[in-house]
């Protein structure tokens, strides 16, 4: 099943990311163990689905690692680590991967002690994909990316970037999370 869906990234020809939604995930901890040690490669990002309103989002804070790359002005590890942090918005990129990534310590995914089992795999990069790579790396379940909205927590998503109802009322939670991630690191 072809379960990712690929967009240009602007700035570079041939740049693309690609994302990947799983759901049911059961190796999120072997993962993030392998993401710790420098050993997983090709290198990817894995980000808690539960804590992305809308595609946009990850398109915005891909295109910012991207350019942060391109600038050498990463303040993480590598540009995929980067793209969790500029999810996330936040200011500190340790607090970030834990929110937003798959570590089981995130405050975000609302359960502290339980492995995150819906993610969403990320990969910048120039030519194909490596689909076969990914969907041997993650055991879970290939969902369409177009179901994210299934796996969104708004709940959590509000509390961590304290959005408050008045912005709802003029704007999407979608729109809300990009107003953050296009004002933060300027």
């Amino acid at each position: 099943m072809d379960s990712s869906t690929t967009y240009d990234l602007i700035g570079s020809p041939g740049e693309r990311l690609t994302l990947w939604l799983y759901r049911d995930v059961t190796n999120s901890r072997e993962i993030q163990e392998r993401i710790v040690a420098g050993t997983l490669q090709p290198e990817l990002a894995f980000i808690n689905a539960k804590m992305v309103p809308d595609v946009l989002v990850l398109k915005a804070a891909a295109q910012k690692a991207f350019f942060a790359n391109l600038r050498g002005t990463l303040r993480s590890r590598s540009m995929h680590a980067e793209l969790v942090f500029f999810v996330a918005g936040s200011k500190h990129v340790g607090e970030a991967l834990k929110r937003f990534g798959i570590s089981d310590s995130g405050k975000g995914s609302g359960t502290a002690s339980s492995a995150v089992t819906d993610i969403i795999v990320a990969s910048i990069h120039k030519g194909a994909p490596d689909e076969e790579h990914v969907d041997a790396l993650v055991q879970g379940t290939a969902h369409p990316l177009s179901s994210l909205a299934d796996v969104t927590d708004p709940a959590a998503i509000k509390a961590v970037y304290k959005i408050t109802e008045p912005e709802l009322q003029i704007g999407s939670l979608a729109d809300a999370v990009l107003c953050r991630i296009a004002a933060s690191h300027c």
